[in-house]
């Protein structure tokens, strides 16, 4: 986000206090976003009707982007998600693909397809006898950076070259 928008102060977390994960994930975030001179707000959404309450706010704290954390409600009501940052004219950066397909502006994330291979060799290994508690824990070895042009276009941001040569995929 830093380098896509370089006067970056204010950006707000959305999150779900019901997913337990998303509270630590807050506090990792805000505390290195303070190594960048980024001021960080939590932002709420534990169910669809939230989003209409949620930018809003966002806008009138001066926010000016917006990282929204994986939930899988937060996919299956992606348009609403999207429209509702639409409406309040904020950059949203979430972590999957499907997001950025449909007018999120960017996602930097484990690449999924290469996460359900590797989760087959696992099954492979279990289905011929290895004992899962045996198994190494890995970590997601391919990151992916998907920019999407139209919707940079559409809220006037100009994504720089350098972020454009990074990206593996390029939505125009």
């Amino acid at each position: 986000m830093k380098v896509l928008l370089p006067g970056l102060r204010r950006v707000a977390v959305v999150w779900d206090p019901s997913v337990s994960w998303h509270k630590g994930a807050v506090d990792e975030l805000s505390s290195a976003a303070r190594s960048l001179s980024l001021d960080v707000k939590a932002s709420r959404a534990g169910r669809p009707e939230d989003f209409a309450v949620a930018f809003p706010a966002m806008r009138q704290a001066r926010i000016q982007a917006a990282y929204v954390l994986e939930r899988a409600f937060f996919v299956a009501d992606r348009r609403t998600l999207i429209e509702c940052a639409f409406e309040v004219h904020l950059p949203m950066i979430y972590g999957e693909k499907a997001m950025v397909e449909e007018g999120a502006l960017m996602s930097y994330a484990a690449n999924f397809d290469d996460i359900w291979r590797r989760s087959a060799r696992y099954v492979d290994r279990i289905l011929k006898g290895a004992r899962p508690a045996e198994l190494p824990i890995e970590q997601p070895t391919q990151l992916e950076l998907i920019v999407n042009l139209k919707t940079a276009n559409a809220l006037g941001i100009t994504i720089p070259e350098s972020l454009l040569l990074r990206a593996d995929e390029v939505i125009r």
